[in-house]
């Protein structure tokens, strides 16, 4: 703003100048005259230019060894709670950017565990994120009014991860997907026990699994002081850890501010895709447009290409595994209907609030006693 004020000022003198100078006949002023006019015309448009360039790139973080924006938003997850259907709606968007492949996963360091995190803020780590999964995109994302994006479901129970983006990309802005707690840690059972068998522990029953890995998982977060420190305990339990979103979440809040984030609920997604979708604009600042194909459902069991047999394998959520379950994931969901109650997330879906008895007479249904300590931590 100074400069400007500087060239203008300046403008105006060498005009006058000009301007007088132009009165003399004399073929030397003259040519002075042009010369000097064309020098400011110059100067003026050199100025100009690199003023829109500034402002062009206010609203993204710009990249100068990349001489483009950042990407500008991300899926942070969570897994088996539609982050493939809200990939596969996105990428329609003319003005999304998908990045190489659907899940870098590039600070996570992979799916199963965050011991090898990429924690470090080192500015190599990012021209080699940026030059792995976005050097498709440079031109592209030299335009500020596209957004770059990835779809990373590891991300969200990543606990180092919110400083390290902060410190990359402070105008990043952040889609957050959950599913109802017990149906997502038996849809990621169902899929390791099926085909992965990644997560160690999912060759069980369900059941078998959730007697042997909750004591386990509420003893961690009962000693683990900190939303940072809970995030961590959670990561380590792929299957039933990340159904807890309460900790990550204010682990994220702890860094970006609220107004940075959309939290969106596989309910509403399914009953209505294109409205989320449309939330999802908005939140990003896009215009709407219509999308195809949102009824289809992805990454679940039959696009795997599990065979037939393997589909009906008899998996069942028993109801003493239920019980454990709802007592185990209420105190979180409690925290997050106080998130709600506060305006900074969406209210939690009514079949959530039923199933996990959150209304104003819900104490009573708390009968576990490592469920009401975890609560009052």
């Amino acid at each position: 703003m100074a400069l400007s004020k500087t060239l203008a000022t300046s403008a105006k003198l060498v005009v006058r100048s000009l301007i007088a100078a132009r009165r003399c006949t004399m073929p030397f002023v003259q040519s002075m005259f042009s010369c000097l006019l064309a020098c400011l015309a110059a100067a003026v448009d050199h100025h100009h230019a690199a003023h829109v360039m500034r402002s062009g790139n206010d609203d993204c973080d710009w990249d100068g060894t990349f001489v483009a924006c950042k990407p500008k938003f991300m899926v942070l997850g969570v897994q088996k709670s539609g982050t493939s259907s809200l990939w596969e709606g996105m990428k329609q968007h003319p003005d999304i950017i998908p990045s190489k492949i659907k899940e870098p996963q590039y600070f996570s360091h992979g799916q199963v565990g965050y011991d090898h995190a990429r924690c470090s803020t080192d500015q190599q780590s990012l021209q080699d994120y940026l030059t792995r999964f976005y050097s498709h995109a440079n031109t592209q994302m030299k335009n500020r009014t596209k957004s770059a994006g990835e779809w990373s479901a590891t991300y969200f129970h990543c606990a180092c991860c919110p400083g390290v983006l902060r410190a990359f990309m402070p105008q990043l802005k952040f889609i957050v997907s959950l599913r109802q707690p017990i149906d997502r840690a038996f849809s990621r059972f169902v899929e390791q026990h099926t085909e992965f068998h990644a997560v160690p522990g999912t060759n069980t029953s369900f059941d078998t699994y959730v007697n042997a890995h909750l004591p386990e998982l509420r003893r961690c977060l009962q000693t683990s002081i900190g939303m940072q420190a809970k995030t961590e305990c959670l990561g380590k339990e792929n299957v039933l850890g990340l159904s807890v979103y309460d900790a990550p979440l204010a682990n994220w809040l702890a860094v970006y501010p609220k107004e940075q984030f959309l939290v969106t609920y596989l309910d509403q997604l399914d009953h209505n895709p294109q409205a989320e979708l449309q939330k999802i604009e908005t939140h990003l600042g896009l215009r709407h447009i219509q999308y195809r194909d949102l009824n289809q459902e992805y990454n679940h069991q039959g696009d795997y290409g599990w065979t037939q047999s393997m589909v009906h394998v008899p998996h069942i959520v028993s109801k003493p595994s239920e019980d454990k379950l709802v007592a185990f994931y209420r105190p979180g969901l409690l925290n997050l209907k106080r998130m709600a109650d506060a305006g900074t997330i969406p209210p939690l879906p009514p079949s959530w609030m039923l199933k996990f008895s959150l209304g104003m007479h819900a104490a009573i249904a708390i009968s576990d006693k490592g469920a009401e300590d975890y609560e009052e931590q």
